[in-house]
């Protein structure tokens, strides 16, 4: 019976401190900045992350864009290939940009990116993305950037 109640007590240790009762153990661990980029999601970037801006030059992996500023490198999250087409952005390894995002860790969901005295808009201030936007929604999120609206500059105007 006591090594009954000792084997329970020890799986009741690890439970709790793994964060199954509701103790962030677990939680902490999932919103740690030291996990690797490719286990988080854009809507974890932008839910986890701080709004802020960077400037730097655009580097490429294979179909992956990131971001050298300084000594520090950011993997960027900018839509899929149709929807930089559809915006006319051609990126280019080298390139100086300045960035407006959600980062985290080494993560930036990109709202906004500036590259050679255009703006390209990814997503909107609260972070949703614009190529998940019906056409309506996009040109009205469009029409209210041109208007000096909460948004920033419409999609890839100069």
């Amino acid at each position: 019976m006591k090594t009954l109640l000792g084997g329970f007590a020890g799986i009741a240790a690890v439970l709790f401190t793994c964060g199954v009762f509701g103790v962030p153990g677990l939680v902490a661990h999932a919103a740690s900045p030291s996990l690797p980029a490719a286990e988080l999601a854009d809507w974890e970037i932008v839910r986890l992350g701080s709004l802020i801006t960077l400037t730097g030059s655009l580097q490429a992996d294979g179909n992956r864009w990131f971001l050298q500023a300084g000594d520090r490198v950011f993997r960027l999250h900018i839509g899929n290939k149709e929807y930089r087409k559809e915006i006319g952005l051609s990126l280019e390894a080298g390139k100086p940009v300045t960035i407006h995002g959600f980062v985290y860790g080494g993560d930036a969901a990109v709202t906004v990116l500036e590259m050679g005295g255009r703006e390209y808009r990814f997503r909107r201030s609260d972070g949703t993305p614009l190529w998940a936007l019906s056409a309506e929604e996009g040109a009205r999120t469009a029409r209210d950037a041109a208007g000096g609206g909460a948004e920033r500059s419409g999609r890839g105007r100069k």
